[in-house]
């Protein structure tokens, strides 16, 4: 919501849980027409934040049977100068827009792929300070839950690029080692892994993943 073609204020929410609600429809409606196939539900960035968030959730909701989080946005490299106002103006100027630092060239080797970004009308290059507000308190509580990962039903497959700006490397770098979670770093890989010249060979082992965890 608030991103793409959905509907809602452009980045902007009242509270994070409505992320949850939405990926909660959402694996609702897919489960309907899965004839029982598995499912898999696939985080990147802060999607890869909402994802882990939805399944270490307190309230039960529908879980996927595998989860695959790529760039995770656990953590991110915000100037603290950004952090301060969200917790202020996320407050009493939610609706306020903060522009987004995007480096140059930090999406992926390949420059077409940040042309694409910039020029593509449904991406949003603001921020609300209310999302900020919301993601920054997210971060804070996933990072506070992570122990609860080994007692999911559903193995987790973390990737995550050496080099990404955007999301450091670091960021994931707690769900390394944990029980039920196997975590890939593609070296000199930035943040959109799936858009670098080696996709394929990522977008292969993902997938190998997920057969691998299938039995099939």
């Amino acid at each position: 919501r608030g991103f793409g073609a959905s509907s809602g204020r452009r980045a902007y929410l009242d509270r994070w849980s409505q992320y949850h609600d939405d990926v909660e429809d959402q694996l609702t409606a897919i489960r309907n027409v899965s004839e029982r196939l598995p499912v898999v539900l696939y985080g990147h960035s802060m999607g890869g934040l909402i994802a882990l968030g939805y399944v270490l959730a307190d309230v039960p909701r529908p879980q996927p049977d595998l989860l695959v989080l790529s760039a995770p946005a656990i953590a991110g490299r915000v100037a603290q100068w950004k952090r301060g106002l969200a917790d202020v103006l996320g407050r009493i100027a939610p609706h306020m827009e903060i522009a987004n630092d995007l480096p140059p060239g930090g999406l992926s080797h390949d420059p077409q792929v940040e042309v694409a970004y910039r020029s593509d009308p449904l991406n949003v290059h603001r921020t609300t300070t209310r999302l900020g507000l919301e993601l920054f308190r997210e971060q804070a509580r996933v990072e506070a839950g992570l122990e609860q990962i080994r007692a999911l039903p559903m193995a987790t497959y973390v990737l995550h690029g050496s080099d990404d700006p955007i999301v450091p490397v670091s960021s994931s770098a707690s769900l390394e080692g944990r029980e039920n979670v196997t975590r890939r770093v593609y070296p000199g890989l930035r943040h959109e892994m799936h858009n670098e010249p080696e996709a394929s060979a990522v977008i292969d082992d993902t997938i190998a993943w997920i057969l691998a965890q299938l039995g099939t």
